[in-house]
């Protein structure tokens, strides 16, 4: 009887480990899967920045040439606040600047 019962404990703990390193595996595919999408996240969101600042700046370069130089230093300001902004304001997640 000692015997079963030792074996059945053997048993247990095995399936125990198994789930357990079952468990870490999905945990580290959900990882990596959220790593991936804030990475792609973050790089659209680099991209439509530039598209912005660049049509912001074409608009203001064809606003100045047109003779419209308060709006055109107006809508120069955005990409250039946005600039401003992106090198002095405090990073997320503790990272230094």
């Amino acid at each position: 009887m000692a015997e079963e019962e030792a074996l059945h404990r053997r048993r247990l703990e095995a399936q125990a480990l198994d789930a357990n390193v079952a468990s870490q595996k999905k945990q580290l595919e959900i990882a990596d899967y959220q790593s991936r999408v804030v990475f792609k996240s973050d790089t659209i969101g680099q991209i439509a920045g530039v598209i912005v600042s660049a049509a912001c700046i074409a608009g203001s370069v064809w606003l100045a040439l047109s003779n419209h130089e308060v709006t055109a230093t107006a809508l120069a300001a955005i990409p250039t606040a946005a600039i401003i902004k992106a090198f002095f304001s405090p990073r997320k997640n503790g990272q230094k600047e």
